[in-house]
C-alpha cells in the first residue's frame, strides 16, 4: 500500500516474506517504509532487511516486530513506538 500527502509518500509492506524487488519497488518514490518484521519464517526477518542497500534501509521504519525485539541492536534500522509520530521528509 502506498499513500501520499503534498508530494511526500508513504508505503506499508504488511506480513510477506523478504522480497527485495517488493521493496526496492516500495522504496521507489516512497519518503518512508514502513515495514512489518519478526523471526518467524513467514515474515521478512531483521537480517535480511539490514542487508539491503542505504539508500532503502534510511526509509524503512520497522513494526509488527516480536517483543524479542524490544531493545535489540538493529543497526540503522529505526524501529517504531506506540505512539510514536513520523515527519515525512521530502519536498511539500
Amino acid at each position: 500500500m502506498t499513500t501520499s500527502s503534498r508530494i511526500r509518500w508513504v508505503a506499508y509492506s504488511c506480513e510477506p516474506a523478504f522480497d527485495p524487488d517488493l521493496i526496492e519497488w516500495l522504496a521507489n518514490g516512497s519518503d518512508l517504509i514502513f515495514h512489518e518484521c519478526t523471526f518467524g519464517a513467514a515474515h521478512t526477518q531483521l537480517f535480511d532487511l539490514q542487508k539491503l542497500d542505504e539508500s532503502i534501509r534510511k526509509k524503512l521504519i520497522l513494526v509488527h516486530y516480536s517483543d524479542q525485539m524490544i531493545g535489540m541492536d538493529t543497526g540503522d534500522l529505526q524501529m517504531a513506538r506506540q505512539g510514536q509520530v513520523f515527519a515525512c521528509p521530502g519536498p511539500v
